[in-house]
């Protein structure tokens, strides 16, 4: 088969038919009776190049039968490494016909370009790239490669160019024999691929974008070259489709690939699913055959799919009087913070070639479906286009296209410029805008950059930097161009001055961000002890907040009256005041790390007043008295040590410290034995010795300067502040003096107490106006979903038909009936907020009724809840935690879990035949994980359920067990109802009977004699016992242990396939001797070991 190869090989081709001859060829032509060679020996082939390979087109022939589909492979031997490190699309086709001059797609022959636009000298000259439509759709066949050499596809497909009515008339095609490509917008082409019913393949599966994507089934493609981006960085569109993504808006991902084009390495591209139908649908409809309206801007009617009936009536409606009323019928067709995020986006990037291009609107045809609007062509943002820079007022200017002069929309009709004046006529939505702006640039969020290098933004272009670079070396000889992007996202010089000042106020200015300020949380959600007391503050007003998931403001303003509502004022207290009293020692030489402590011993230390140090202190026309000398005569000690203890009543009250600094040296500030600051003239690792690189770390020796110091270092009670400070003996002067402010919660702002799971949502409100929403999750002492804790405990995927009474409520499938339990096998509470099933079924727990999954405890995700209810009862309804999308295949399909940072937590593809469980004669029986700490995908690891309907309720424990069977009278007892008590005296103990399904109160309801006896398994004859027992699933596990002395035991037992299942649900299980009779002494015995 094709693909990439490290040395030369030789190339067998047969034939099924007998009799058949082989032809084939080596250019991309298809192989016919005219064109190609007889295949006579296996083909030798050896390295060409590092950029070139083999394509073979082989095809078979015998009289009276109708040739064989061709078959087309590409070998690439001993490529350049770097080609290695993306992925490869690798083209085969007729130069002729389906590729170049005369019929191909890349077909261009005579004409000129006045004004750059092609035009026909003769009548004889023609241009198949100006064209559009399945007419000008070739077929070739694609081969698409994992960076690890995996085939991701082998198909035939449709070939067509890709470009704009801009774009077409000016491309020239002059260099297609060239080896790469030209890095020229009119010598380098895009292109589209199609799979399609007629080329074979109606449609291709693969993982292209990851485990967080919901969907991997493919039926077009956009191979893009770049064009306004087409060399370097060449990330950015790929960069803002990803962070619309993570924003959670829907968004085309795509990867960096390498293109070989008959063999011929032709450079570097990023192929992306093109939108339209089928991306919409794969992504958004539950129903497989929805229509969708398409728009995207073509200079013509936009109209890409469908028609702009449904999107004419949402301008109606958006333009209607601003009352709750027709609010509520703008959202029945429009996502408006789908709408408000996109917005964000493109003016935070300052996307260049928009509004008034580049964009794509998608609404399912449906009662349900709602316009969105999704990132596409995005190349030009961040400057990346050279003409919108980082100062680039994109609101009035692009817009609204108010500002004359521009080139945007002004005066002209424009769907994204109408779309937007409809929208910010609604306080609702400018209100909502500002709620995007909140969770987006603030808090960590997805454009949050004022922490650049541990930004969320900084990490996506490093990733995507990395993905593409090794092309970019071996085409361009060049590295990522990093400058453009950096300074964007920079707090000092970049985008965010411009939007929130202190350059310009954008946002506010637009009305999108309100003069009040929002409320901060203590702690931004995440995992807290239980009892934690959260901070809510704000800027001394007014605030609500709710803890139910609701918004404190309700619709058309008035607050919520569930909210609770108290001041959020802030006051600052010092703990430390400038010129106080320190401990201080310059004499006894290196301290090492003990006199940072609380309880070590200053007694014998010099104490005085700050400022302290010695010299003369001056800078800028101020100077420094010093109140108390140290290290002042030499020899002077390079590292003096200063120390002062404070008491805090409650360090969790505290929300910020600053540390207000006068220094002249090298400082190191410690809290309660830990580094809290380092000054920017010492190295990250010091010692006694260490003199600073400069005297001051902010050029002046003789100024008061804030720095941030961590409040978590608190502890309530007496705290212990240590500086050490490092200074050059030879120097002429150095002084130190610090005062510590903090800042805590104003007399009644009450703290909230997280005792269990919630959402806090927060708003600040000051003379009818509100601010932003603050909303974040909690978890308590809770840790991520991994393999390690979660299992998928049991998958019913092919539920017994609907009984009659099913059919008349409605369900008259037995899918809807299905369901998947999944376990937390761990000791401890498992945060699944950010856990999701993204293939096989799709499923978010960020929106699920269960967010925490404590320690043994289940939980069910259902096709459909009411059809779950009719069928299992209400019993379940605590462990339901939603309905999932999508159903599960009774034929066995693909199933994939992910977690934090998309970490895998289980994928693995279940079948309905062997090796997996046979389901066959079994239906609506499900399938159960028998070790929930190994591998799912295992099909060993999984058994049937013992009755119909499975275990919704997962396995009966043996505490449980017990407050059914004993009275609270036995329970106390444990000589009645402890494991191994024996209460009915039937020689069956209380866990064997548990494990076994029989009763202990009840001789009569024993599990009877074990029956052992020699049987004949495969020829051979073996020692076994065989124990029934009944239905229902325990945790309990039953291992036969074997012997040879009847002193040590291992669990070396054999289970002998397949169980025997009962109607009534009860299993018979043998288990045999691994050595068959006649190999020594063998005994064999059952062992029940709680799970």
């Amino acid at each position: 088969r094709g693909g990439f190869y490290d040395s030369a090989l030789a190339v067998t081709l047969t034939s099924m038919t007998p009799g058949a001859t082989i032809r084939y060829t080596t250019d991309g032509s298809e192989p016919t009776l005219e064109n190609g060679s007889d295949y006579t020996l296996p083909l030798s082939l050896s390295p060409i190049n590092s950029r070139r390979g083999h394509v073979i087109r082989a095809r078979s022939f015998r009289d009276g039968f109708i040739a064989s589909n061709i078959k087309t492979h590409t070998f690439l031997i001993n490529q350049d490494p770097r080609v290695r490190t993306s992925p490869a699309l690798v083209y085969a086709g007729d130069s002729e016909r389906a590729l170049y001059d005369p019929f191909g797609v890349l077909a261009i022959n005579g004409g000129s370009y006045p004004g750059n636009r092609w035009r026909p000298s003769r009548p004889s000259d023609y241009n198949n790239v100006i064209n559009r439509g399945r007419a000008y759709e070739r077929p070739i066949h694609a081969e698409y490669y994992f960076q690890d050499g995996t085939a991701g596809f082998r198909s035939d497909v449709g070939l067509r160019i890709a470009a704009s009515s801009y774009s077409r008339p000016r491309m020239q095609l002059t260099q297609t024999s060239s080896s790469p490509w030209p890095d020229s917008a009119v010598q380098k082409p895009s292109f589209n691929l199609y799979f399609r019913d007629d080329y074979g393949n109606p449609s291709v599966s693969l993982p292209l974008n990851g485990p967080a994507r919901t969907f991997s089934g493919y039926e077009r493609f956009r191979i893009r070259a770049g064009k306004n981006d087409i060399r370097n960085p060449f990330i950015i569109d790929e960069l803002f489709r990803r962070l619309s993504s993570d924003m959670g808006n829907g968004a085309s991902l795509g990867v960096f690939n390498s293109l070989y084009v008959n063999g011929s390495l032709k450079g570097y591209y990023n192929m992306v699913e093109r939108l339209r139908e089928p991306f919409f649908r794969s992504l958004h409809s539950n129903d497989d055959g929805a229509q969708w309206d398409v728009l995207q801007y073509e200079g013509n009617d936009n109209i890409a799919e469908g028609d702009k009936t449904a999107w004419d009536d949402m301008i109606r409606r958006l333009n209607a009087p601003t009352n709750i009323q027709n609010w509520d019928k703008v959202l029945e067709v429009a996502d408006v913070e789908n709408m408000a995020n996109y917005y964000l986006l493109n003016i935070y990037g300052a996307t260049w070639d928009w509004p008034h291009n580049n964009w794509v609107a998608a609404k399912e045809r449906s009662a349900e479906g709602r316009y969105r609007l999704y990132v596409w062509d995005a190349e030009g943002a961040m400057n990346n286009a050279g003409n919108r820079p980082v100062s680039q007022e994109m609101i009035r200017t692009y817009i609204l296209g108010t500002s004359t002069g521009q080139n945007g929309q002004t005066g002209t009709r424009g769907e994204l410029r109408d779309l937007w004046r409809g929208l910010t006529r609604w306080e609702e939505f400018r209100l909502l805008f500002a709620d995007q702006i909140q969770k987006h640039l603030f808090n960590g969020g997805i454009l949050d950059d004022r922490d650049q290098l541990n930004s969320h933004i900084r990490n996506r272009f490093d990733g995507l930097k990395d993905e593409f670079e090794d092309l970019l070396r071996l085409i361009e000889n060049q590295a990522v161009n990093t400058g453009k992007v950096l300074r964007w996202i920079n707090p000092a010089i970049g985008r965010r001055r411009y939007l929130f000042g202190p350059v310009r106020e954008d946002f506010r200015d637009n009305d999108l961000w309100p003069e009040i300020a929002p409320p901060a949380f203590s702690q931004f959600g995440g995992s807290v002890s239980e009892g934690y007391p959260l901070l809510i503050t704000n800027e001394n007003t007014m605030l609500y907040y709710t803890t139910d998931g609701s918004d404190p403001r309700i619709l058309g303003g008035a607050p919520n009256p569930d909210a609770i509502s108290q001041t959020g004022g802030l006051q600052e207290e010092m703990l430390i005041e400038e010129g106080s009293i320190w401990k201080h020692n310059a004499i006894d030489g290196d301290l090492g790390t003990e006199w940072r402590l609380l309880g070590y011993d200053d007694s014998e230390w010099q104490s005085g007043s700050a400022p302290l140090g010695y010299g003369k202190i001056a800078s800028g026309g101020v100077t420094v008295e010093i109140e108390t000398e140290v290290n002042r005569s030499p020899p002077r000690q390079s590292t003096s040590y200063f120390r002062k203890t404070f008491e805090i009543d409650d360090s969790a009250a505290y929300l910020s410290l600053s540390a207000n600094l006068l220094v002249d040296g090298g400082i190191v500030i410690f809290v309660n034995g830990m580094e809290a600051f380092r000054g920017s003239n010492l190295p990250a690792q010091t010692d006694y010795s260490t003199v600073p690189t400069s005297d001051t770390d902010d050029g002046n020796e003789a100024d008061y300067r804030a720095y941030p110091i961590d409040p978590n270092l608190l502890v309530s009670g007496s705290n212990i502040i240590v500086i050490e400070l490092h200074n050059s003996p030879g120097n002429s002067d150095m002084v130190l003096d610090i005062g510590l402010s903090g800042k805590r919660a104003a007399n009644g702002n009450l703290p909230f107490f997280v005792n269990e799971p919630v959402t806090v949502k927060a708003r600040s409100f000051e003379n009818g106006k509100w601010s932003a929403i603050t909303s974040s999750r909690f978890t308590v002492d809770s840790v991520p979903a991994t393999p390690q804790n979660l299992a998928i405990a049991e998958i019913l995927y092919n539920p017994i038909g609907a009984n009659q009474a099913e059919i008349d409520a409605g369900f008259d499938d037995g899918d809807f009936f299905e369901f998947i339990r999944l376990e937390n096998f761990s000791r401890e509470n498992i945060d699944l907020s950010s856990v999701r099933l993204t293939d096989g079924i799709i499923f978010d727990f960020s929106e699920s009724f269960i967010r925490v999954l404590g320690p043994g405890e289940k939980l069910l995700l259902v096709k459909s809840i009411d059809a779950f209810r009719i069928r299992f009862g209400t019993d379940f309804d605590g462990l339901i935690a939603g309905e999932y999308s999508g159903q599960l295949s009774n034929g066995g399909e693909q199933l994939r879990m992910i977690g934090q940072e998309d970490l895998v937590i289980h994928e693995f593809a279940y079948d309905n035949s062997s090796p997996w469980p046979d389901l066959a004669d079994l239906d609506g029986h499900s399938l159960q994980i028998i070790d929930r700490r190994e591998d799912h995908g295992d099909p060993a690891n999984w058994k049937i359920s013992s009755s119909q309907g499975g275990s919704p309720g997962g396995r009966l424990d043996f505490a449980s067990w017990q407050a059914v069977v004993f009275s609270e009278a036995d329970l106390l007892n444990p000589a009645i109802s402890g494991e191994n008590a024996d209460p009915d005296g039937d020689g069956w103990s209380n866990f064997f009977e548990f494990a076994l399904g029989s009763l202990p109160r009840d001789s009569g309801s024993s599990p009877g004699e074990l029956a052992s006896e020699i049987k004949e398994i495969d020829g051979e004859s073996y020692l076994t016992v065989t124990v029934t027992r009944g239905p229902g699933e325990r945790a309990v596990r039953i291992v036969a242990q074997v012997s040879d002395d009847l002193s040590g035991w291992t669990d070396e037992g054999v289970l002998v396939l397949p169980e025997a299942m009962s109607e009534d649900g009860s299993v018979t299980s043998t288990y045999r001797h691994p050595l068959s009779i006649g190999n020594g002494e063998a005994y064999l015995r059952l062992k029940a070991i709680s799970e």
